[in-house]
């Protein structure tokens, strides 16, 4: 890379309307789980839920980054919520002359 190249990582912690286990059913349930009867998928989906409850589930105990209102389609008195963690990266480059 030249010195004008550059890359940058911006966290974007989203908040789901729903629970992680509806994020999962959109996402995986016809690809990662495509080969596994629906109630294999159905249990796999809730043992995935609970496994990312500490990271991904936010409260008045546990707060997370909590975004609510109106362009979350969040409720803004939620006082709890699901949310994934997803990133931007956004970077210049440059072509190189011939």
């Amino acid at each position: 890379m030249s010195p004008s190249d550059d890359i940058g990582l911006f966290p974007r912690p989203t908040p789901l309307p729903g629970d992680l286990k509806g994020w999962l059913q959109t996402f995986v349930r016809n690809t990662f789980f495509a080969g596994l009867d629906a109630d294999r998928q159905d249990r796999l989906m809730d043992e995935v839920q609970e496994l990312c409850r500490p990271d991904s589930y936010w409260n008045d105990s546990h707060p997370g980054s909590g975004v609510t209102g109106p362009d979350t389609n969040i409720a803004a008195d939620a006082k709890d919520g699901w949310e994934v963690a997803y990133v931007r990266l956004r970077g210049t480059a440059t072509k190189p002359s011939e």
